[in-house]
């Protein structure tokens, strides 16, 4: 599995986005199950097609509310967990 990152770590943020992910800053998915390729969680492959132990799932995008309510959401625990001292 991935080292934990943030949505801010790295230019691919196509997991944040996709439906089948359980936490993007853990890397775990329902396609992976927690084992995100560091190929597909780094950008260099899109996973757009069938990949290795994907499970028959690839990325499929959220609808465009639900992903500015998780960065909504997410921009809000960052500030509180700043405010209190709290490293992510």
């Amino acid at each position: 599995m991935p080292k934990k990152k943030d949505v801010t770590d790295t230019g691919w943020v196509a997991c944040y986005m996709c439906r089948h992910a359980i936490s993007y800053p853990t890397g775990e998915c329902y396609a992976f199950r927690g084992n995100i390729p560091a190929d597909i969680w780094d950008g260099t492959i899109m996973h757009i097609t069938t990949y290795a132990g994907d499970n028959g799932l690839q990325f499929e995008q959220l609808p465009k509310t639900e992903v500015e309510l998780m960065s909504i959401e997410r921009e809000h625990i960052r500030a509180r967990s700043e405010a209190l001292g709290i490293d992510e």
